[in-house]
């Protein structure tokens, strides 16, 4: 079976491939770049059990990535955008709608906007939204911003809409600042994984950190 998931909705798509990923014996994640180029290395790895199931991250349709599925093996196609859905692909699983994503937060967090980002964040954690999704979600807006600096739109993103907002943050921004951000997101992660404190307090004061950077 091939799944395709995608849409603007990043923590429904995400949650729905944790579960549907914790019902196989083995589980393989690439980047649709490096599919594309070692589709046969990945089908024939000795990794997979019996029950197994292949993740393509960042699923591009335009790529044209072909793909020759084998037996016993599943595919999932997970994109943070809307795509086109071709017409090889078994199951569509379209996410949008949620009013507090985890872009919403990143984006807050982003402008500097402590109120709006605290405020979806305490709704996405009352909703149980894991928190290696959350980091996931910051160290993905710091990555774009340093994308930014470097110049490099077209990797920010092919929308627009997208590159305009990474801009509008840039103002806010420099290396240091980002840098600075990328050790907070690294400690808060360790004081999660270690269970030295909980999620939402460790969020929290992140959070408030990261956006005082900002406002500096």
């Amino acid at each position: 079976m091939i799944y395709l998931l995608h849409g603007p909705d990043t923590v429904s798509s995400r949650n729905f491939l944790i579960k549907l990923k914790e019902g196989y014996e083995v589980a393989e994640t690439v980047e649709a770049k490096a599919f594309a180029k070692k589709q046969t290395e990945f089908y024939n790895t000795p990794l997979f059990g019996e029950k197994k199931i292949l993740v393509i991250e960042n699923f591009v349709p335009e790529e044209k990535v072909s793909l020759k599925v084998p037996l016993g093996l599943d595919v999932v196609l997970w994109s943070p955008v809307l795509v086109k859905v071709p017409t090889w692909v078994g199951k569509n699983l379209l996410f949008k709608g949620r009013e507090d994503s985890t872009f919403k937060f990143a984006d807050a967090v982003g402008f500097g906007q402590v109120r709006t980002a605290l405020s979806s964040l305490e709704r996405l954690l009352s909703e149980n939204v894991p928190n290696e999704l959350l980091i996931g979600s910051l160290s993905r807006q710091l990555r774009l911003l340093s994308l930014g600096l470097n110049g490099s739109w077209s990797s920010v993103s092919t929308s627009s809409f997208v590159q305009n907002k990474i801009r509008e943050q840039l103002g806010n921004w420099n290396r240091t600042k980002l840098k600075k951000a990328a050790l907070l997101l690294l400690k808060a992660d360790w004081e999660i994984k270690t269970g030295k404190s909980s999620g939402g307090v460790v969020l929290t004061l992140t959070t408030l950190k990261i956006c005082s950077l900002v406002s500096t």
